[in-house]
């Protein structure tokens, strides 16, 4: 089941410790990675089909809060 963007905000928010795929827009991941940093949670991010700029964003981001699943 797929979550909407702002369900996954609002559970990053509430400090869940978050696992998502690369379904969701990279603009959207990015807003997940920032929130995660904001809130001092972990996101982990199955990143197979994501291209490798996006993924360098991610870790400016994020940095020790984001994982990514490559």
């Amino acid at each position: 089941m797929q979550y909407t963007p702002d369900t996954v905000k609002e559970l990053i928010k509430l400090g869940g410790h978050l696992k998502v795929s690369g379904i969701y827009t990279p603009e959207t991941l990015k807003d997940f990675a920032r929130l995660a940093k904001t809130n001092n949670t972990k996101l982990t991010i199955i990143a197979n089909s994501l291209k490798p700029d996006t993924l360098k964003d991610l870790i400016r981001f994020a940095k020790d809060n984001v994982i990514l699943e490559i």
